[in-house]
Order: structure tokens, then sequence, then C-alpha cells
């Protein structure tokens, strides 16, 4: 969850010493006007221009419901900044990342656009007599089209951990992801709007999730190479005699110049410059060898880590190719390897104690004979961090979340979908 932070007037106090009071305001506020980002055509075709703007214009109506609460509909205190963001690269990076098969390509050019729509309320402080919107604050983020939640897997893109159906709210769907029983992280829930009760997700196959760390791992290696190429050919390139004999025209054309200016002899200076080239030498031959893989080095370790994933994977094949997976282990959080394909080892053919599914999005779901520009999904994520923590006395974040999120007709919102 991304939050828009900036040192408010109260975190520069305690950090100068000053003692100047920043207060909430109770100003008539406003909603900004509508705003969108990154609607450009997509190399790949996952989506073009004009497609992007009719999911802009849908999503606009639904921002005209949250208008019509009373309870937000005239801000007093706090400002609200409700736009769109598409997500023009999660079909990219899909693409990308998978790399498997042409049938996985033409399913993501196919589904349905992904987007994104933000609720934030900033409220206004009085910082040293002047009037300016609090950034720090907690939005709302309405998705569509998004089946993806929880935490994210490093290295791994097209696969999230299995969710847990939560207790339903404003007789909508609720999901998280929980450690155990009555463990659910804030961070990770989402409220789910939809028309049908299709799958929304099936099992990740652990051959699968090999197959897409030795993609990441191959591109790292990829880059290293490419990386050792260039470092080695300008070595050679500043070996040829081409490149000594321009270095030595240079030398005897601006020695005389050099030599008024620093009151030494041409001879001093071109010796020096000899120098000068000798040490570029060495530099250039040190970062070509510093370049090649080298026991210890992050390249060696990818490459021991290639060896050890196809390892597993080969005896996945032999043994149980259609074996689902399963995480057994927290590949996120502080304390994690360096070694960066090391949690490959934590995806097995077995649940069991400590152990996730791991799933991916149903293809299925989302009905093929609609458009492209379709909204036949609407999440919004994380939004129960609001009830959990409420915003006690202010205008703005939580307080603005909440309203929003009991005054909204959510059965209009449902209506507003396509089926």
């Amino acid at each position: 969850m991304q939050a828009y932070l900036r040192i408010s007037g109260i975190a520069f106090c305690l950090l100068s010493g000053l003692t100047h009071a920043v207060t909430p305001v109770e100003q008539p506020g406003f909603w900004r006007p509508w705003q969108t980002s990154a609607l450009q055509a997509d190399a790949l075709n996952c989506a073009a221009k004009q497609e992007y703007a009719v999911v802009e214009a849908q999503l606009r109506k639904l921002r005209t419901l949250w208008e019509q609460i009373p309870a937000i509909a005239s801000p007093v205190g706090y400002e609200v900044r409700a736009e769109m963001h598409s997500f023009r690269d999660y079909c990219l990076t899909l693409i990308r990342k998978e790399k498997s098969t042409n049938s996985e390509r033409r399913y993501e050019r196919s589904r349905p656009i992904v987007a994104e729509m933000s609720f934030f309320a900033f409220d206004y402080l009085n910082e040293r007599g002047k009037l300016m919107p609090n950034d720090e604050t907690q939005g709302l983020y309405f998705r569509a089209n998004l089946i993806k939640s929880g935490p994210s897997l490093p290295y791994l893109n097209t696969v999230f951990l299995e969710p847990v159906r939560l207790n339903d709210r404003y007789g909508m769907a609720t999901f998280g992801f929980c450690n155990a029983p009555g463990s659910c992280s804030i961070d990770d829930d989402y409220l789910l709007v939809r028309n049908n009760d299709r799958q929304l997700w099936r099992p990740a196959k652990l051959v699968g999730i090999y197959d897409q760390f030795l993609v990441q791992a191959k591109e790292d290696i990829q880059g290293f190479e490419s990386e050792a190429e260039k470092a080695r050919r300008a070595y050679d390139d500043y070996l040829t005699p081409k490149a000594a004999t321009l270095r030595e025209e240079k030398r005897r054309q601006f020695a005389p110049a050099m030599a008024r200016s620093q009151k030494k002899t041409e001879a001093e200076i071109i010796a020096s410059l000899e120098d000068n080239a000798r040490k570029a030498e060495a530099n250039y031959r040190r970062t070509a060898e510093d370049a090649a893989p080298k026991p210890g080095s992050v390249w060696a370790s990818i490459l021991d880590d290639i060896a050890r994933i196809e390892k597993l994977r080969s005896q996945v094949i032999d043994s149980r190719p259609d074996a689902n997976a399963y995480l057994c282990g927290k590949p996120w959080g502080t304390g994690r390897q360096i070694n960066r394909y090391g949690d490959a080892n934590l995806y097995r053919p077995e649940g069991g104690s400590g152990c996730h599914p791991v799933v991916t999005e149903n293809p299925d779901y989302f009905d093929k004979k609609l458009p492209k520009t379709a909204i036949q999904l609407l999440s919004v994520d994380q939004y129960s961090r609001c009830f959990a923590n409420p915003r006690q006395g202010r205008p703005g974040g939580c307080t603005e979340n909440l309203k929003l999120l009991r005054g909204l007709d959510w059965q209009a919102v449902k209506g507003f979908l396509d089926r």
C-alpha cells in the first residue's frame, strides 16, 4: 500500500526543537479536479489509449457515486483527491516474466483492463500560520479487474498466496491473508464486489513456480553477461593501435598549451599524460576482470541457484508433474538471504503446518464475450485498516474513509459492474 508521506509541522517541531503549533483547520474544503496517470498505449498491445479512456469514463461514474454521499459531498476541514491510475504495466509485467506459452500471452492481452481509482482525504493543517493539506494520511483503493491480492511473493508475478474468506461486509465478500486463525493482516485484506460466483483463482503448479524463478534468474544472468561484454569490449577498444595513435596525437596537440598553463615542460606534460593512460588501461582491465563471474560473486551465486532450481524442477517432473505449489516459510520481510533465489526451496509439493497454498488467477473467471474495457470485478484493498484504527477527532484520512464505506450505495456499485 502506497501512502503519501511528508514531514508535517508536528514532526518538524520534534526534529528541530521548535514549538510552533500545527492544528487542524475547520475550513471549507473541496473535491480536486479529476486526474489520471499512465494512459499511454502499450507496446505489446495489452490495451490501447482509447481503451483506457473507456475504463476511465466508467470510473468517473463511480466517483459520482462517492460525491453523492451526504457525509463527504461537501468537505469541511479537508480536501478530496479521487484519481484514476491505470495498471498499464500489469499486463506487460506478466507477459515479460511469465514467458512460458503463447496461450498465456494471448490471455494477458485479452483479459479485461486493470485500473485503479484512489480516494484520499487530506485534512488542512495550520502550519506556522500557513494553511496546507496534510499528506500524512490513509487512502482507499478501488481496483477494477484485479484478482490478485495479498503479500507479494519475491520474483513471482503471476501467483499469490490463497486468500482466506472473512466475514461479509455490506453484503460483499471479504478476503484476507492469515498466518493462523484470528491472525489476519489488515494490510492485505480486501472487499470484493462482483456479479457472479465463478471461481476467482486456481492452484498454481509447482513446476510453473520453478519456471518463473528460472526466467527471472536467467534474465539476471543475461544482464551480467551483457555488462561483462561491454567491459571486455571497452578494454579491447582501448588497446587497439588506432586508439593508441589517437591518444598520442592528442597528447602532442594539447601538451604545449598545458605546459604553458601549468608552467612545466612539454616533456613533463607528455610523461604525465602517458602515466594517466597507463592508469586508465589498468582501470579498463580491472573492470573487465571484475565483470567476469568469480566464486562468491552474485553472478556465480545465481548460476548455482539456476542449477539447483533446475534439479528441483526435474525431480518434480519425474515424480509429480501436476503437483500444486505450497509456500512453506516466509520469503518476505527482514533478515532475508542475500542469495536472491534461495526462496525457491520454500515452495513444496505438499502442505502442512506453516504452509500456504499458492494460487494463480483463474483465466475463466472473466467473461470473454465482454470487451476488455468491461469492469467485471471491483476490489477495495486494505479497507479494514480504518475500522481497526479509526482516526479520532480529526477530519480527513480514516474519518472520511469510513464515511465513504458506510455511506456508499453498494448495490448501486454492484449494478455498475458488467456481468
